[in-house]
């Protein structure tokens, strides 16, 4: 299993390189095309009052089949050519939400369109709100791909990271029912998922799925306020005892934010937007929470092998989003480094989970096999004398419960062995071995369906079960006798009795 998972693990490291190999390569490659599907320009909005931007673009001389494509972040939106409104999006004056929430606009051009001026106005609430000064040109199949193709690494890397937690989350699932699973790992599960989720969420490729922009803001919002909660539910499986009370402290708080927020916003109508700043400031108090116990742990504690774990992925993943902003703030680039960390730090915290877990079922497994053979004869395979005694205490209450009180609930017969220690004197014990094992087995053919069988001495068995009529006990001592005459007609060293 081991192996297994190591290759599992080699193989999709792999796959993320050559993915990135790829995609570098295919940035280096020049080729002549007759017509651009779709192009992406910068354009610059002038503001006009406090939340109220507008822009202007140079409509192409051929546009006929072209679409005009941008992103809106709580704006309302309105698209005029000349003096005719072509798009537009508003909120209702009666909503509940004072935002448009993450949306892609498509604004469809005609042939008469080619050549004029198209102004897009941007309107919100939030004064503090700049708009995103990104414009696609081109047709529509063509502006998917282009998003697509300039995110998909990253987006590719977040479903790695969902798909890890999901099957985690199952995989956790299983073993809870077992009683044989770490509840962290439940928890773990659940951040990775909402992690990718949240993360999915913010990505430009989901701004492409339509008709979904409150319901994704609203979803946003939700996973960014899970998220932290079922990572301290995880990280404080990790850190000593004493430190368990500030560990739920922070989980109480960050769920009565998000109690709070909820209100706010569907009973007092402030926008989760304007709330935002409080769950930030929960994750901040969180994180110094966090970065304090961790010193503390350090300097009195002895730390333990799944904390050092978690600490070293932490620091690869703080570098790799350092590598990652200084990409963006000197090349104005963001390759997906740092989400590739997060997606390290699961891969390894899944592993060891899963590695620990089938620990504890095998243990768990010994441990049974250690109950089974303490109750079970091993020469036999009916029950032991231990076993007998203990059902013995047990059988009287199930009885009476299952048939009713009365004088006779159930029958115990006890068996001995004719001819054994001849049989060990004369033949040797592996004969004696086989007269045991083929009376036990005619005992657990005949009595078995209905009752137990034990063996409770060298030459001595037991039958414990319940009590029906003496027509049924005679009939089951007669078909004992049958077999016993059956052994004794194929052969064997001695005459196969059994004393009843």
């Amino acid at each position: 299993m081991k192996k297994v998972i190591k290759m599992y693990c080699i193989f999709i490291l792999a796959l993320i390189i050559m993915m990135g190999v790829f995609q570098h390569m295919e940035q280096n490659v020049y080729y002549r095309a007759a017509k651009e599907s779709a192009k992406k320009y910068t354009i610059t909005y002038e503001q006009k009052s406090p939340g109220v931007f507008e822009s202007e673009y140079q409509i192409p001389d051929d546009a006929e089949g072209l679409y005009l494509a941008f992103f809106t972040y709580h704006f309302e939106s309105q698209v005029l050519i000349g003096d005719d409104v072509v798009y537009g999006v508003k909120l209702d004056e009666d909503s509940w939400n004072r935002s448009t929430g993450y949306r892609m606009n498509f604004v469809q051009l005609k042939k008469s369109d080619s050549g004029k001026k198209v102004k897009i106005v941007l309107d919100t609430d939030y004064k503090d709100l700049k708009p995103s000064t990104t414009l696609y040109v081109g047709n529509e199949v063509g502006i998917y791909k282009k998003i697509v193709k300039e995110n998909w690494f990253r987006f590719f890397l977040l479903v790695l990271v969902f798909l890890m937690g999901a099957m985690l989350f199952l995989y956790s699932i299983i073993f809870l029912k077992l009683k044989n699973a770490d509840v962290s790992m439940v928890h773990f599960s659940v951040f990775s998922i909402t992690l990718a989720l949240w993360a999915m969420i913010e990505s430009p490729i989901a701004d492409l799925l339509p008709n979904w922009s409150i319901a994704r803001m609203v979803m946003d919002h939700y996973m960014l306020m899970i998220m932290p909660m079922a990572f301290i539910l995880f990280i404080k499986s990790i850190y000593s005892k004493s430190t368990q009370k500030i560990w739920s402290y922070c989980f109480d708080l960050l769920g009565f934010i998000m109690v709070l927020r909820t209100v706010l916003q569907f009973w007092i109508h402030t926008d989760f937007k304007q709330t935002l700043w409080i769950t930030q400031l929960g994750i901040l108090l969180f994180v110094l929470t966090g970065i304090v116990l961790t010193i503390w742990e350090v300097v009195h504690c002895r730390l333990n092998k799944r904390l050092k774990l978690n600490l070293a992925c932490v620091v690869i993943i703080l570098l790799a989003t350092a590598i990652e902003l200084g990409f963006f703030c000197f090349r104005e680039e963001r390759p997906a480094i740092g989400m590739l960390g997060f997606l390290i730090y699961v891969a390894v915290i899944t592993y060891e989970m899963v590695k620990g877990s089938r620990k504890r079922m095998e243990s768990a497994n010994k441990a049974d096999d250690y109950r089974k053979l303490a109750y079970v004869d091993e020469l036999t395979g009916v029950y032991s004398r231990r076993a007998f005694h203990k059902h013995m205490t047990e059988y009287d209450a199930v009885i009476r419960e299952s048939y009713g009180k009365r004088e006779k609930t159930y029958v115990v017969f006890m068996f001995d062995l004719n001819d054994l220690k001849k049989c060990n004197d004369n033949f040797g014990h592996e004969y004696g071995d086989r007269y045991l094992v083929q009376v036990a087995d005619a005992l657990s053919d005949i009595f078995g369906a209905e009752g137990s069988c034990y063996r409770i001495g060298g030459d001595e068995f037991s039958v414990l079960m319940p009590y029906y009529s003496m027509q049924r006990i005679q009939h089951m001592i007669e078909s004992l006798n049958e077999q016993m005459e059956k052994f004794n007609q194929e052969g064997f060293v001695v005459h196969v009795s059994v004393a009843t």
